[in-house]
């Protein structure tokens, strides 16, 4: 065998200091130390010299611990890898991190040799939500946010689809504030929590919890009449009237006058073109509206335009026997002649405070005149008086006195705001029925600047006489309403701004009457006085709804009588409520599986509350590996779906939390450890020499003395 030499290259700072010759066996693995030489075999003995010593020569000495091996170009290139450690074709040696799946045990090589990237740092294992396909390249994430499916170790939700601020986030993560216990279905909001999220209107404000009495409703929705401050976490009543459009206002005038546009912070219907258009939120379901609850709020089964809305049902809610119909009303009051004594005596604060005698009030009497007013109110929506002057009626005394009769004046009136309150009596009819008819008994003027006056007609009773009344309302024409009035002094009632019933003037009780046909469209069949008053036709189309305008006086003191009765001009008032079983999730209800609401494991119940569930903090063996009632753990503990989160040990690389799990934990070399992770292994920086390392200089680089094998470096 052909003789060579190695050289044992002396390093020092980078610099080839020395070099010093040897002699290696070629035996001798290279870049390990050789075996000693053999022996020389003994000689025959020399016959020109019989004394001396026979033997052969020695054999060559052992091989050096060596850094760099060079050998001799005429000598076969030796490789620098042993056997199947030998990359094919490369004369390098095949390890993990160089790209290529070069080695039976590597299961991925991506490249390089970190873990947390899809391939382990010893490439022995993909890490879980991963694929690598290709050596050399990056690993793959298999997660897909979005698809309806938690994975384990990186999602903690997943609703299907990409959207935030609805529990699930884009990257799949739970926001706060939600709770997501089912794969793949929306998340839902944790009312109570005080995080507020999602379609909660309020959450734990008032430092009370959601319950209902203090502003926030145990739904977590606002209750009516008040408004909350998210901010401030605070809730309070609204007030109607104070100039400020609050939560469940259509409007607010600063006043509690009604006829003005807005009557109790709702807007009344606008009937400039004669029928009028109905006020979505009064509580009074007409035929173009699906439902009226009262309210002007969406989200309670019927919305802010009176549509019904999914998952709810609204019925029409009949009247019960306590129901009545609240007219809202200005009475004013006016002084009257001063006929009593103790009257006589205020005339003098009168004076002071600028007020008048009003001379139609307490000086009149009569039996009636009618055509008084126009058959047609005013631009104001007033009466509008038609007698001039000097053919003046009994009782009156001119146009410019009769209009101060329905409108506000310091000098002569004070408004007073009230009520005409009728009842039910049992047969469909709604009745009014006051025979000593007195609103304004210790009110208007009365007690500081006028007295009441005794009723003539009824002695000892004390009353506050000389007032006017005015009243509007709304209703659906639909044929068979019928309106009837007994009373005294002056009456004149307007329908779709046409005059129906005249009893002007002062008279003792008398009594007229309407009926709106249901055949005849638009036709008012009428009474007065007991006989026939003709028909007319108001030009009303059914099912529109027209107005109806109310003004009466009471001019004289000798009695005060005033009965109303209403047949069929009430509306029902709309009642909505959530349908479990239908599938819609409404506010209220915490699931709603449609005709799977069977109360099983992950169903909803028949009351639409879930039944035995992931994140009720109570473990189902049948369908639970676990359930700490949260169920985000993403490592270590229970994880979404109530199943075990990845563990060390498992077997499975959770990339980020784990180096590696070969689910044997033995910590031996390539191996991991209990902690999962990575064992003694070449390229951490400490010679194994028992596991065949030569080297070690804490990374996998070739030619740099140190192979990526950990083996000495070779140079042909």
């Amino acid at each position: 065998m052909k003789a060579f030499s190695c050289l044992h290259v002396m390093p020092f700072a980078g610099v080839v200091l020395a070099a010093t010759a040897v002699a290696c066996s070629p035996e001798a693995p290279l870049g390990r130390t050789g075996k000693g030489g053999t022996g020389g075999s003994g000689g025959a003995p020399d016959a020109s010299a019989p004394d001396a010593p026979s033997g052969g020569t020695g054999g060559a000495g052992g091989g050096f611990d060596l850094d760099v091996i060079i050998v001799p170009r005429d000598v076969p290139s030796i490789s620098a890898c042993d056997g199947n450690l030998c990359d094919a074709g490369s004369n390098t040696p095949a390890v993990c991190g160089d790209g290529k799946m070069n080695r039976a045990e590597e299961k991925c090589d991506d490249g390089n040799t970190m873990s947390g990237d899809g391939c382990t740092a010893n490439c022995l294992q993909i890490e879980a939500n991963f694929v690598c396909p290709t050596p050399g390249q990056k690993c793959v994430s298999t997660i897909v946010c979005g698809d309806g499916k938690i994975s384990a170790g990186a999602e903690t939700c997943d609703d299907s689809n990409g959207k935030a601020d609805d529990g699930c986030s884009p990257t799949c993560q739970q926001e706060p504030g939600w709770t997501c216990s089912v794969a793949g279905a929306p998340c839902e909001s944790r009312c109570g929590d005080g995080i507020l999220v999602g379609k909660e209107e309020c959450e734990f404000y008032n430092g009370a919890p959601p319950a209902g009495g203090n502003g926030c409703a145990a739904n977590c929705t606002i209750e009516p009449g008040w408004e909350c401050d998210a901010a401030a976490k605070t809730c309070g009543k609204t007030t109607c009237g104070n100039n400020v459009l609050e939560r469940w206002e259509q409007c607010d005038d600063g006043n509690a006058t009604p006829f003005d546009g807005c009557y109790e912070c709702l807007e009344e219907p606008g009937c400039a073109a004669g029928a009028c258009e109905p006020i979505c939120g009064d509580g009074k379901r007409y035929n173009s509206e699906e439902c009226d609850d009262g309210n002007s709020q969406s989200g309670d089964g019927c919305s802010s335009t009176c549509k019904k809305e999914p998952g709810f049902t609204c019925v029409d809610i009949p009247p019960m026997q306590n129901d009545k119909i609240s007219l809202p009303t200005i009475f004013r009051d006016f002084i009257g002649q001063l006929k009593e004594p103790a009257r006589q005596a205020l005339s003098g604060a009168q004076t002071a405070a600028g007020v008048k005698v009003h001379p139609d009030f307490n000086y009149f009497e009569g039996s009636g005149t009618m055509g008084v007013v126009a058959s047609k109110l005013g631009t104001d929506r007033l009466p509008v008086y038609v007698v001039p002057n000097p053919a003046e009626p009994a009782n009156f005394t001119g146009k410019a006195n009769f209009d101060l009769w329905y409108r506000n004046d310091a000098t002569y009136n004070r408004p007073v705001l009230g009520t005409l309150d009728l009842v039910p009596n049992g047969a469909g009819l709604y009745v009014f029925d006051g025979p000593f008819f007195g609103p304004l008994d210790g009110n208007g003027f009365v007690p500081t600047l006028d007295s009441q006056a005794v009723d003539c007609a009824a002695p000892g009773n004390n009353r506050n006489f000389s007032f006017t009344t005015e009243s509007h309302f709304w209703f659906e024409y639909n044929g068979g309403e019928q309106f009837d009035f007994t009373g005294d002094d002056d009456v004149w009632i307007f329908v779709n701004n046409t005059l129906v019933i005249d009893l002007g003037g002062l008279h003792a009780p008398q009594a007229a009457s309407f009926t709106l046909d249901a055949t005849a469209q638009g036709i008012a069949h009428r009474t007065r006085l007991g006989s026939n008053a003709g028909d007319l036709d108001l030009k009303m189309v059914f099912g529109s709804v027209y107005e109806v305008d109310l003004f009466h006086a009471e001019r004289q003191q000798c009695g005060s009588n005033f009965k109303l009765t209403l047949k069929a001009f009430n509306k029902p008032k709309s009642q909505c409520r959530a349908v479990c079983g239908d599938g819609v999730v409404t506010p209220g209800e915490i699931c709603d599986d449609g005709p799977a609401n069977t109360g099983a494991y992950g169903k909803c119940t028949s009351e639409c509350r879930r039944g035995p569930y992931c994140g009720d903090a109570i473990v189902d063996p049948a369908h639970e590996q676990c359930d700490d009632g949260v169920n985000l753990s993403q490592y270590g503990s229970c994880a979404p779906g109530c199943v075990k989160g990845p563990f060390c040990g498992d077997g499975i690389v959770q990339s980020g939390f784990e180096d590696c799990d070969d689910g044997v934990l033995a910590g031996t070399y390539n191996g991991c450890d209990k902690n999962c992770r990575l064992g003694p292994r070449c390229g951490d920086g400490i010679v194994q020499a028992d596991a065949g390392e030569q080297c070690d200089d804490g990374n996998r680089t070739n030619g740099d003395g140190c192979n990526a094998d950990c083996r000495k470096t070779i140079i042909n």
